[in-house]
């Protein structure tokens, strides 16, 4: 990438992706040691993304962090987490305590939905579970976090369940398509309490896309004795992708606040 861009992982499903003019924020939720204002650097603008409310991709403690920094922050929303929090958002709402936030600082955005600033434009999609993918150019470049997108072929499903499964998955991967076939930065579930096709919606992700850079995520929320499992099964993909996709440089980011610079 010729823009400058450094990824550190916070923790499961969330990102910080800061950029030579902005910072981008991915499903913020839990911070293990509370660095995540290490990671932003005071005089960027600051974009906020939340693909969907579950509690493991969603916190209303970002809606204090205007107060906190000096930066311009802006908050792009899934529409469903903007039911979830409408007494944040409402002008009648009767709430005044510090998580009140600016509805001018906030962009609801539903499949299908566009949106662009003097920095950087989003394209948000379907997702196989609640909420929004989202697709982010930045001066030629496309930055992706799928949220919750992927093909969830667990184990119990019948085949026909798995069929559908994977139909809903390959649909919405044709629109992201129509945007754009090359992603220079994908964050993308890979999670093996799915069962032994824990790897299919990221098989059919790089078969679909050319992938640059492929960061996998939504393998740290489970007890410990649980999560160096998953984080083998991971590492593990990165063999697949050698062999599937030969072009697509794999990032293992495992511990939190560790990094990588393109």
């Amino acid at each position: 990438m010729t823009v400058n861009c450094s990824i550190t992982y916070i923790w499961h499903d969330c990102f910080v992706v800061e950029l030579n003019d902005c910072i981008l924020i991915f499903d913020y939720w839990a911070d293990p040691d509370g660095r995540i204002f290490d990671f932003i650097t005071h005089d960027k603008p600051v974009y906020i993304f939340v693909s969907h409310h579950h509690k493991d991709h969603f916190c209303k403690e970002i809606f204090s962090w205007s107060s906190q920094l000096n930066n311009k922050i802006s908050y792009i929303i899934s529409s469903d987490t903007a039911r979830f929090i409408k007494h944040l958002l409402s002008p009648r709402s009767t709430y005044k305590g510090k998580l009140r936030i600016d509805p001018e600082r906030v962009k609801i955005m539903s499949e299908g939905d566009y949106f662009s600033d003097d920095l950087i434009s989003v394209n948000a999609y379907g997702s196989t579970d609640i909420g929004c993918s989202y697709l982010i150019s930045h001066s030629s470049k496309r930055i992706f976090h799928a949220g919750d997108l992927t093909a969830w072929i667990l184990e119990e499903k019948t085949p026909s369940e798995k069929a559908q499964e994977i139909s809903n998955f390959k649909s919405i991967l044709s629109h992201i398509a129509k945007t754009s076939e090359t992603i220079d930065l994908a964050m993308f579930p890979i999670d093996s309490r799915i069962g032994s096709d824990y790897t299919m919606g990221a098989d059919i992700f790089l078969n679909r896309f050319d992938i640059r850079h492929l960061i996998p995520m939504h393998f740290a929320n489970c007890d410990q004795s649980l999560r160096q499992k998953r984080i083998d099964d991971v590492i593990a993909y990165k063999n697949t992708i050698s062999l599937l996709s030969p072009n697509t440089v794999f990032h293992a980011l495992t511990n939190p606040y560790t990094g990588i610079e393109l």
